[in-house]
């Protein structure tokens, strides 16, 4: 596609070239009927001219419209394409689509299907920046990431269920913190959040009194943040806690279930179909990239199909 798109370019250009050429040669020429009086002879150079500069102004714009298109375009990214892989993942189960709290993955689970975690850390840092991901860090062990729009999309969800000074405070977070490169960090300090909650804190003084860490607390609770230390907050993204607990949950009954296998091991077909594990509200396959990613299972290419097995402690 971006070879075909040059090509185009470079014939325009090549194109605008050889008509201004040639309506040069043609002043040139002597076989070509021109006009005997100064007057005319200059008319018809100025209309020459003018055309020739005309089509070449054209074709310039063709060229550098082709040129932009060749910029705009570029070959979809293995992040984002493991990103969609898991979100496809997560959501279809038994062959029918589930409805997920929010629509996210593991960092774990990028790592088990891009083997270069360097490069997939730094490229997954490059789009936070850039604001195309959000990542959210729970604990010291959860990071989910996800796309804007659908963090963009929760959020919205949230604030059109809210009202009263729950709104006021979520409409000035939104709008001074979200909206601003400060929103696209992992977490914020409570001094800079308290800065940009000022707005909604002065209105509210007239009506009730409303100190920062009450509308921190409120923000908490509406699942727009999580307590980082005694000095800041992460982010978060409503119903982000709950999709953590679960998730953590339902990776730790994967485990069991591959515990009691014999010798600690088993097929992944066997695994994923196991009766055991047919109540989980997320799929194994999900469950198990996170597993993999995180290095608590190890797999094995076997002829019969792809072996799990529990890593061996290490010797002391």
């Amino acid at each position: 596609y971006m070879g075909t798109l040059a090509s185009r370019a470079r014939a325009r250009r090549m194109a605008s070239k050889r008509g201004a050429h040639d309506a040069e040669l043609d002043e040139r020429d002597p076989k070509v009927a021109r006009p005997l009086d100064g007057e005319s002879a200059h008319a018809t150079a100025a209309a020459v001219a003018g055309a020739a500069a005309e089509n070449s102004a054209v074709a310039d714009a063709h060229a550098r419209a082709l040129d932009d298109e060749l910029l705009d375009y570029a070959p979809p990214s293995d992040l984002f394409a493991a990103i969609e892989a898991m979100e496809q993942l997560a959501r279809a189960r038994g062959g029918k689509h589930i409805k997920l709290p929010i629509v996210a993955v593991s960092e774990p689970q990028i790592f088990s299907v891009l083997k270069d975690r360097t490069r997939a850390a730094r490229e997954i840092e490059q789009c936070r920046i850039r604001g195309t991901l959000r990542v959210f860090s729970f604990g010291t062990d959860e990071t989910l990431v996800v796309r804007e729009q659908s963090h963009a999309a929760a959020v919205a969800e949230l604030l059109s269920g809210l009202q009263g000074h729950a709104r006021d405070i979520a409409d000035c977070f939104v709008q001074n913190v979200l909206a601003t490169p400060a929103g696209r960090q992992r977490s914020i300090e409570s001094i800079d959040l308290a800065a940009a909650l000022e707005p909604v804190l002065q209105r509210r003084r007239a009506e009730a009194p409303l100190s920062a860490a009450d509308a921190a607390g409120e923000l908490m609770r509406l699942g727009l943040l999580t307590r980082r230390d005694v000095h800041g907050f992460c982010f978060s993204i409503p119903l982000g806690n709950e999709f953590v607990t679960r998730f953590s949950e339902e990776r730790d009954d994967v485990i069991r279930s591959l515990k009691r296998a014999h010798n600690k091991e088993t097929l992944e077909r066997l695994l994923v179909e196991s009766k055991a594990l047919r109540g989980l509200f997320f799929p194994v396959d999900f469950l198990l990239r996170d597993l993999i990613g995180r290095g608590h299972i190890e797999t094995v290419a076997t002829t019969s199909g792809r072996l799990l097995k529990l890593p061996r402690p290490k010797a002391a």
